[in-house]
């Protein structure tokens, strides 16, 4: 509430629902009965990696310059 107060109409609680991470289910449902016990809005977000599927490329072979790696080594980090 104290954020509310300094961010009027300006202060959201954020929900994010991510594949990979459904113990996030928790405090997705709990955002929201907080919200409406708060009278505070809500905004859906989703985290946004590459603008489009030729960017997936590009950060790749950025990601293994930065590394040291090859694109072809098996034993490279993806995090992706």
């Amino acid at each position: 509430l104290k954020y509310a107060e300094w961010f009027p109409d300006a202060f959201y609680l954020e929900l994010q629902r991510l594949p990979e991470r459904p113990e996030w289910e928790a405090c997705v449902s709990g955002s929201v009965k907080l919200a409406e016990e708060l009278g505070l809005p809500v905004v859906a977000t989703h985290p946004t990696q590459f603008m489009s599927r030729d960017d997936f490329n590009a950060h790749e072979a950025r990601v293994c310059i930065a590394g040291g790696w090859v694109l072809t080594d098996k034993k490279r980090p993806r995090d992706f």
